[in-house]
């Protein structure tokens, strides 16, 4: 039909068909072409010029394919098409009506599609639409691939997609989609730079195949839950300072969180289900990398690149490994009560264990940063860092051998005698190599008393020691000493008195044991065993008692000595003698001992000796 001008409409006042046969349908001219009632040929429809208007909802039925020329229209008023084959550079009018489209074969749309109706996609074939339709219903992918550009710069859909099957977005420039997409299908990036100025709700997986697929900015879940990314090398995935969980992440890529600021820009959290493994080898952070990363999901995700993100991370559930370590400064590794963080190489970042940590392989993981928590840490360890057992207090287990690096800080708090509970402490089933700074720090405004003993690493081999040890947090009372000779055998500290030494030094005299620096009859070691000031002049009610002591009506010499069992290597003993000259501890009863008393006698009463006389032995043993 060529229709120059005007309009040429084909109806008829019976029903049936017109139209019949095998043979093709075209369209020429400027004017209009109306059909108002069903057509029966099967051969192609040619729209060359003007426009091929439907009034019919059967009026192309039975045609086999539709070849739109531009500047041509095929205008389908407010009735629902379908047509097998469409391909052309026209403009196709839906009005409100709708138009299912698709085969096996591919087809392609240069043109534009107007209007306020709907587009179906079927068949398994792929439909390519490359112009810039401004139509605002929805468009259904039901089968097949629905593809949006053609590697230009054009090709645009301005409703929302309802995508069941496959959907690729393949434009040259920096494109932004306005719409939503949902469904159960795939959405594939081919193009330059993708973006989204809504949360997109497709449960699908999402392909990065090049360029940057760029979520709406600070828009929580920019992206399903369920959907799993696929990031091919050089693309990028930008997810623009929003919380955002996916079920899945592959590829060797690039993500990213772009803001202008470089503050904290959102989190990424990958879910990861039960019996699925998946690996990352692409890099987590690139050129903008101020995000924090969540793990989810009782799955496996390997992250096997040179990550760079700055946020902290989270292990929740599952396993989160690092085959190739991290080492760029960033937030806090936090791995929860049922997760797992495995790694090799070198973790540089502060960790908070209180679930498991593994060394991967058989070398060494080193850990450089803050240690902490109450988990269990699984393989062979080089702690370079600074290690804090528990949750202050608490206890670190170590299934390996543990290596302290030469920098490295052990620091235990101590706020009690329970160990793990009150007190920090390091269990190692292997050997402990022991270096570095043991800092003490007494906490819970507890004081220790002597005679304490705490086991701050305990291993089944020992060797080298601590460099230094810093005490400065761990102050004891001034006749209390931290003993730190096992601490290369066993890891125990031990608190003791102060020696004899020690405690003269403090008051800046010689340890003299017989001196009497006041002149009042009282040596050094005496004022030393009873805990006295030996700048000050003993008072007499700080000095042994020597009084009576009567059982029934007997009488006996006797002597009580209240002393300083932080002394504990003064041995103090009473003897008795007839002359002054002979002295024997024989015949001393000792009546009363403690810690801090004892109270001798006589063995005989006085009614039996005309002179008895009683004194007290001090003996300063050997000082280590």
């Amino acid at each position: 039909f060529e229709v120059t001008a005007g309009s040429l409409e084909i109806y008829s006042p019976f029903t049936g068909q017109i139209l019949a046969g095998e043979g093709a349908l075209r369209k020429t001219g400027m004017g209009d072409l109306i059909l108002s009632l069903p057509t029966g040929y099967t051969g192609a429809t040619y729209i060359d010029a003007g426009t091929l208007e439907i009034n019919h909802g059967s009026a192309l039925q039975g045609t086999s394919s539709i070849d739109l020329a531009s500047p041509a229209t095929l205008h389908i008023n407010d009735y629902a098409v379908t047509l097998t084959v469409l391909n052309g550079a026209g403009t196709i009018a839906l009005g409100s009506g709708i138009l299912t489209t698709g085969s096996g074969d591919d087809q392609s749309l240069s043109g534009v599609i107007t209007g306020t109706g709907d587009l179906v996609k079927v068949g398994s074939g792929t439909l390519n639409l490359s112009g810039n339709s401004t139509f605002t219903g929805v468009t259904t992918i039901d089968a097949g691939t629905l593809t949006i550009g053609n590697g230009g710069a054009s090709g645009d859909i301005a409703g929302n997609i309802n995508n069941n099957a496959s959907l690729v977005f393949r434009r040259s420039d920096d494109y932004t989609y306005q719409g939503v997409i949902s469904g159960s299908g795939g959405v594939i990036s081919d193009g330059a730079v993708l973006r989204f100025n809504a949360a997109q709700t497709y449960e699908g997986p999402t392909t990065i195949n090049s360029g940057v697929y760029v979520l709406p900015f600070e828009v929580t879940q920019g992206l399903s839950s369920s959907t799993s990314v696929a990031i091919a090398s050089g693309a990028t995935l930008d997810i623009s300072n929003s919380a955002l969980t996916i079920s899945g992440l592959t590829g060797d890529g690039n993500v990213y969180s772009f803001r202008d600021n470089n503050a904290s820009a959102g989190n990424l959290t990958v879910d990861t289900a039960s019996g699925q493994a998946q690996t990352f080898s692409g890099v987590l952070g690139s050129s903008f990398p101020h995000f924090a990363l969540s793990k989810t999901g009782e799955g496996v995700l390997t992250l096997s690149g040179a990550n760079t993100y700055t946020g902290a991370t989270t292990v929740n559930q599952g396993t989160l490994e690092f085959n190739n370590g991290l080492t760029s400064p960033g937030g806090e590794i936090f791995i929860t009560q049922t997760g797992t963080l495995a790694a090799s190489g070198t973790i540089a970042r502060n960790l908070r264990n209180n679930a498991n940590v593994v060394a991967l392989g058989e070398s060494l993981l080193t850990l450089t940063g803050i240690i902490s928590g109450s988990g269990h840490f699984t393989g062979d360890f080089v702690f370079a860092g600074t290690t804090r057992p528990g949750n202050s207090p608490g206890l670190l287990t170590v299934d390996g051998d543990l290596t302290f690096g030469e920098n490295h800080v052990l620091e235990a708090e101590i706020g009690g005698l329970l160990r793990g509970t009150e007190y920090d402490a390091l269990d190692i089933t292997g050997a402990a190599d022991l270096n570095g700074t043991l800092r003490v720090l007494l906490v819970d405004n507890f004081i220790p008393s002597r005679g304490d003993v705490f086991v701050v690493v305990s291993a089944a081999s020992f060797s080298a020691e601590f460099t230094s040890l810093d005490l400065s947090g761990a102050t004891l009372p001034a006749n209390l000493r931290w003993d730190v000779s096992e601490l290369s055998s066993n890891g125990s500290l031990r608190v003791r008195g102060r020696t004899f030494a020690e405690w003269a030094s403090d008051f800046s005299l010689e340890a003299n044991a017989s001196e009497d620096v006041l002149g009042e009859g009282v040596s050094l070691l005496v004022k030393y065993a009873l805990g006295l000031d030996p700048t000050v002049r003993a008072d007499a009610a700080d000095l042994p008692d020597f009084a009576s002591w009567a059982n029934g009506a007997s009488k006996y010499l006797a002597v009580r000595v209240v002393r300083d069992p932080a002394a504990e290597n003064v041995t103090i003993t009473a003897e008795i003698s007839n002359d002054l000259e002979i002295w024997s501890e024989g015949e001393v009863v000792l009546i009363e001992e403690t810690d801090s008393v004892h109270h001798f006698r006589d063995s005989k009463p006085l009614s039996e000796h005309l002179r008895r006389f009683l004194r007290l032995r001090f003996t300063l043993g050997a000082e280590e």
